[in-house]
């Protein structure tokens, strides 16, 4: 990035009983080049708990997991995962998705150097939040 503005950006990141595609997903954020992240990864499968451990990773401190009691869906876990941002930005996967370890830094620069009215089309009221598409 050619600038040295670096907020905060939450990933959320949702998993149920995929813990080989969830490990992946885990290492394609944590090998990310921007660094200044907040991980929070919302495990619906309450048959079996994710940990550091389990995730074969050293305990770090931008990383929160969250083990659900109970099955709550992959829309009230993503909403859940929301509403647990303290970010300006926020962005999402799924345990079968990975990022480009540049994904974060693109985002960003794209961020910084565009008008956000040109980068929205249209926006949707969803759960009560305004969403910009």
């Amino acid at each position: 990035m050619s600038e040295q503005i670096t907020p905060l950006i939450t990933i959320g990141l949702t998993t149920y009983n995929r813990p080989d595609f969830l490990k992946e997903s885990v290492l394609s954020v944590l090998n990310q080049k921007y660094k200044n992240f907040r991980l929070i990864i919302g495990n619906d499968f309450p048959e079996s708990k994710v940990t550091f451990e389990t995730l074969g990773i050293d305990k770090d401190s931008r990383i929160d997991i969250i083990n659900f009691e109970e099955n709550i869906g992959e829309i009230d876990n993503l909403n859940y995962l929301l509403s647990q941002a303290n970010s300006e930005w926020f962005t999402w996967l799924s345990d079968d998705d990975l990022l480009n370890n540049s994904f974060l830094e693109s985002l960003l620069d794209t961020l910084n150097h565009s008008n956000l009215n040109d980068l929205t089309k249209e926006v949707i009221q969803m759960n009560g939040l305004d969403v910009l598409y």
